[in-house]
């Protein structure tokens, strides 16, 4: 969206979500707890589309990702991001692996080389996203996991809450 419709577009913010994938087949040799636990998640994909989804005021669940979409997706290569040629303020808000005590529920105790992997796919990524970007920002949410949202959401909102009317209505 902020490459190719930019008028379009005032701010992004990426959530997680600049990892240097091009890292992930050594994530999965050294942490193979994660791995599988990731995989687990999506055997039970039914129970956790019933756990984990969002009520509006009346109780309805609100709209989430269709299964048959994620399932291209996971089967989809993943391509290296390019962020070049975005010009909207930006802002990536990751978790720390490192500092991650429970890195996926259920995924058991990862050991030091499974962290190095984690923390090269993940800073890697942040690196590239901020070589790349005219704009860009960085945040780190200490003590949580990869669904920062579910897991530390007072701390991603700050964080939107402050960055949103600092670098969006400034760059008008």
């Amino acid at each position: 969206m902020g490459k190719h419709f930019p008028e379009r577009v005032n701010g992004l913010i990426y959530i997680d979500a600049v990892q240097a994938y091009e890292y992930e087949p050594e994530v999965g040799e050294h942490c193979p707890d994660v791995a599988q636990a990731s995989i687990d998640l999506f055997k039970y994909k039914e129970s956790f589309y019933n756990t984990q989804r969002v009520r509006d005021d009346e109780g309805n669940y609100l709209p989430f990702a269709d299964f048959n979409t994620l399932n291209e997706l996971f089967e989809y290569d993943r391509v290296t991001p390019d962020y070049r040629g975005i010009t909207a303020p930006a802002i990536a808000i990751n978790h720390l692996p490192e500092q991650t005590e429970d890195l996926l529920l259920g995924a058991g105790e990862p050991r030091q080389p499974c962290f190095e992997a984690l923390n090269k796919m993940n800073y890697l990524g942040v690196a590239r996203f901020v070589s790349q970007m005219e704009n860009a920002d960085v945040a780190a949410i200490q003590r949580s996991q990869h669904t920062i949202h579910m897991v530390t959401p007072y701390k991603l909102a700050a964080i939107m809450k402050n960055w949103i009317p600092r670098e969006i209505t400034t760059s008008q």
